[in-house]
C-alpha cells in the first residue's frame, strides 16, 4: 500500500475531509485531490503535514510497513 493511499483511508476513516487537511496544512486542495487519486506521490514534508492536520500518526504507517503489513 502506498503512503498516499493508506493516508486517504485513515483520513476517510476518521470522518476528516481533503478540504479540512488541505486547509489545516497550507498544501493546496489540488495536490491533495491528486494526491489521493493516486496521479501525484506526496513528499515526505508533505505526506507528514497532512498527516498532522488530519491527527494520524505517520509512525503508524512506517510501523505497518516494518512488521510487513503495508505493502511499500
Amino acid at each position: 500500500m502506498t503512503p498516499e493511499k493508506w493516508l486517504f483511508s485513515k483520513l476517510k476513516e476518521g470522518g476528516v475531509t481533503m478540504q479540512h487537511v488541505s486547509s489545516a496544512s497550507g498544501i493546496s486542495y489540488n495536490v491533495v485531490f491528486e494526491a489521493s487519486k493516486g496521479r501525484r506521490k506526496l513528499k515526505v514534508d508533505e505526506f507528514c503535514a497532512l498527516c498532522e492536520a488530519g491527527r494520524v500518526s505517520p509512525i503508524d504507517y512506517f510501523e505497518q510497513i516494518k512488521e510487513g503489513k503495508a505493502n511499500a
